[in-house]
Formats: C-alpha cells, structure tokens, sequence
C-alpha cells in the first residue's frame, strides 16, 4: 500500500503539508524491516497510525511522545506512546532508525531534541525536522535572518559537501532540504 493512501485513510496533515512523496522516496527501503522510529508531537495519533501501517515488520517499534495529556495512546499494537516533553525523553532503547520533530517547532526545542536524540540514532538512521518556515519568526525563536536551527542546517549542509561526515564534525552525511521539511542521515 502506497504511503499517501494510508495518509488520507489516517487523516494526517503530513498530507496537506506534502512531505508525503519525500517520506516515501526516503523510507521506502525500510518498509519492510524491523524498524525503530520516534515522533515528537502525536497530536490526533494520525501520523503514529499511518506509520504503523507502513512499518508493518512485526518487530517494529513505534514511539509517539507528546505532553499533551490527552493524547490518544491506544494507536496500535506495535505503537507506544508516552506523554512526556521529546526533547528531553531518557530513551533507554536499541539504536533508533529514525527519528521525526513534529513538535513545538520552536527553534529552542528543535535543537534540544537534536541534542537529545542524535546520539540514539544509529547510522545510516535518519533525523525529520516538519514545518521548518515558521524558522523566520521571533515567535519560534527566529528572525528574518534564520535561527539556530537553519544555523545548523548550514553547518550540516557545509560538512556534507566538504566530506568532513567521518570526521569530528556533526556527523551528518546527507542533508536533503524540501519545502518546509528537511531530512538529516547519520554518518
């Protein structure tokens, strides 16, 4: 089943926002596999039951954490959710194969996460930063010019294209950017 169709089905706004084909083109080969994936912000549960269907390897694990109490947690059999802040969350799991910030969008919070989280990811594993044009407001700790995390994102871009991934560096190996969504892999 095609990614797209269990999005409408599930109502997910990853839908309207068109990362869709991006999340297909880069997850297509990890459909199949046992697979460790983390969503920060649950919202509905729309996306942690679109993933539950496209992770359909019984030996998947799917971590959807949120601080809204109301947050449905009843999502699959294969799906856990924890009502805690993800970017602060003690993970105490096997190495992770992707994680995705649909949270508070907040740069503060986007960073932490990445603080938080990198480590847990294993390599060839992915980093999903959603939503990133709201980068320009001082509201979500930006400006005109950029914030902290479009700041990383160009240290990021830089390493890959030097070739420096191996080295002391962030540890990113490719950065792929599209509108609003950008996907980081681990070295």
């Amino acid at each position: 089943m095609k990614l797209a169709t269990l999005a409408k089905r599930h109502n997910t706004d990853k839908l309207t926002h068109g990362y869709i084909p991006h999340y297909e083109n880069h997850f297509a080969d990890l459909k199949d596999e046992p697979v460790v994936l983390v969503e920060i912000g649950v919202a509905s549960g729309a996306s942690m039951r679109m993933w539950h269907g496209w992770f359909n390897n019984s030996d998947s694990y799917l971590l959807g954490i949120d601080i809204e109490p109301k947050t449905p947690t009843d999502l699959g059999k294969r799906v856990t959710v924890a009502i805690a802040d993800g970017t602060t969350y003690d993970w105490q799991g096997e190495p992770i194969d992707i994680v995705i910030d649909d949270g508070s969008h907040t740069s503060a919070d986007i960073m932490n996460a990445l603080s938080n989280w990198w480590p847990h990811i294993k390599p060839g594993g992915w980093f999903v930063i959603e939503d990133l044009a709201v980068q320009v407001r001082e509201d979500y700790g930006g400006s005109a010019l950029g914030s902290p995390v479009t700041s990383f994102l160009n240290d990021a871009i830089r390493e890959v294209m030097l070739g420096h991934a191996g080295s002391d560096g962030l540890g990113v190996s490719e950065v792929h950017v599209y509108d609003e969504i950008v996907f980081l892999r681990k070295a």
